[in-house]
């Protein structure tokens, strides 16, 4: 997504034949790959000496660019973009350009991007690699065939045909077509390590992609997800969860109506309310009122994370790592959790960031990013660091004589009280109940 604003709405750029360079000024707003893309050939159509340029977009390795190649042959065929245009950073941000001839046209083609495009998605955990002729996913209409797809602020209910299905990619069809009778043309389904994928398209503006159960439908369960279920009868103990025989009919008697739970070796008794019409929600209340929740704190820890960037002859790919959880909306630093030990290209240093309360991603990054040029400098040996679907990226720096084959970074939360905390999850205990 391109967000543009009067502060990056301007590209300098001169072509072909042209004497001296023109500067267009995009619409402030915001744009998938494709939008924008339409918008500068609009734009470079009205412009004089621009008009034979064209823009698309294509990807390698998972990475999407923009492609801007001139009609015209010979040698008067060029493409110049002055680097120091404000929206040259926000189309062309850690992604150098090449020019080279193809088939007689001047192509200006993207050959460095260190960081995929964020593309909105949510991935099922319910692996369907048992899906098969022999053992199908049975649908039925009114029992497991809905869910409720949410893309940003608008919910979709995605009901599939009943059938037996006899793969992943026959399931992901179905979805692929319920996506498109709900009007959404810019959403699409894949299989992705036996797994449903659902996320936007490249031409999608899509910030957040959800799914869950629609009411008591057992569609998301049947193909997305996994739930746990647990019931009352006797005595059963698991790790994790626990699933009890038998159904709950309504009725407790007042001489069996203990209950004894143990959770992390603690046990709590209590009381069900008693009668011939116990409901759920009565069933549902005494368990959690005997029950109080409590935080779990687990720290998803890496010795260490590294990479090694890579040159040859069309891609130019600095070492970059990323975190493999998102950072939370705000963060904050106490001077037990302010430092990191970051390898550059060899060289190990720590990095010591302020402590306070910081209100956002952003102001995070900024600060983090300062840290670390205090510490490395801003050229080559430092590093540069993003986000990613929330993710932090630390990427190393290149300079004009040394690329991406130069470089390795590596940092990891045996080292690091900033990273520990930063990738510590914290979360209610929870038992959940279905009757």
């Amino acid at each position: 997504v391109f967000r543009i604003d009067s502060s990056n709405n301007q590209l300098t750029i001169q072509a072909n034949d042209m004497t001296s360079p023109v500067t267009i000024t995009i619409p402030e707003g915001e744009y998938s790959i494709a939008q924008m893309a339409s918008q500068l050939n609009s734009l470079f159509s009205s412009e004089p000496g621009l008009d034979k340029l064209s823009v698309t977009y294509d990807s390698k390795d998972g990475y999407y660019g923009l492609k801007i190649t001139s009609q015209v042959e010979g040698l008067d065929s060029k493409i110049d973009i002055d680097g120091n245009s404000s929206a040259y950073k926000e189309l062309f941000v850690n992604r150098d350009y090449t020019l080279y001839y193809n088939y007689g046209n001047y192509v200006a083609k993207v050959t460095n991007e260190t960081k995929s495009d964020s593309i909105a998605s949510f991935t099922g955990s319910k692996s369907l690699s048992g899906v098969n002729a022999t053992t199908p996913l049975t649908i039925t209409s009114g029992v497991n065939d809905t869910f409720t797809l949410k893309v940003d602020s608008n919910s979709y209910d995605i009901t599939l045909s009943a059938g037996d299905y006899t793969s992943a990619t026959q399931i992901s069809d179905e979805i692929n077509a319920q996506l498109l009778n709900a009007g959404l043309t810019d959403i699409e389904s894949l299989v992705s390590n036996n797994s449903i994928k659902i996320q936007g398209s490249a031409a999608s503006t899509a910030k957040d992609i959800t799914a869950q159960a629609k009411g008591t439908n057992g569609g998301f369960e049947a193909v997305l997800q996994k739930v746990n279920i647990t019931q009352t009868v006797q005595k059963v103990s698991g790790t994790g969860s626990i699933t009890l025989n038998g159904e709950f009919d309504g009725t407790v008697d007042a001489n069996n109506n203990k209950l004894t739970i143990t959770v992390n070796g603690k046990d709590y008794k209590l009381d069900l309310p008693v009668g011939d019409n116990v409901s759920q929600e009565e069933i549902e209340n005494a368990i959690n009122n005997a029950i109080q929740p409590s935080t779990q704190t687990v720290v998803n820890s890496f010795s260490s994370i590294s990479d090694t960037g890579t040159t040859d002859v069309e891609y130019d790919r600095p070492a970059s790592v990323e975190m493999p959880i998102a950072l939370p909306t705000t963060i904050e630093v106490t001077d037990s959790t302010n430092s990191m030990d970051l390898t550059i290209n060899g060289t190990t240093k720590k990095v010591v960031i302020e402590s306070k309360k910081y209100n956002s991603q952003s102001e995070f990054v900024t600060a983090l990013q300062k840290a670390i040029d205090n510490t490395f400098g801003n050229g080559y040996g430092g590093a540069l660091v993003s986000l990613n679907n929330g993710k932090l990226v630390f990427t190393a720096r290149t300079d004009d004589k040394h690329f991406g084959e130069n470089t390795s970074i590596a940092c990891g939360t045996n080292t690091s009280t900033l990273l520990a905390e930063l990738n510590s999850t914290r979360k209610p205990a929870a038992l959940t109940i279905i009757l």
